[in-house]
């Protein structure tokens, strides 16, 4: 049990030059609040069913998600490009 954060095995897939390569990466609550709020993580869910697309929590961080890796503009440059 982690206190205040979360401590978790991450591996690399196919693609990375880290190829098969496993870590374990450490991130504070504060961390990943201010993290999801700019975009620079993504929130997909709770496992325990707490939160569903459609959520809240879920949108706003989609959203910032989206924002952060300017997804919103290549979308908006193809859109033009189509019309």
């Amino acid at each position: 049990m982690w206190n205040d954060g979360l401590v978790h095995k991450v591996s690399a897939g196919y693609g990375s030059c880290h190829d098969g390569d496993e870590f374990i990466i450490a991130i504070c609550d504060d961390c990943i609040k201010k993290k999801k709020l700019t975009g620079n993580i993504a929130y997909v869910n709770n496992y325990m069913g707490y939160s569903l697309p459609g959520d809240e929590d879920y949108e706003k961080s989609r959203i910032a998600w989206r924002r952060y890796n300017r997804i919103d503009d290549i979308l908006d440059d193809s859109n033009e490009e189509t019309q």
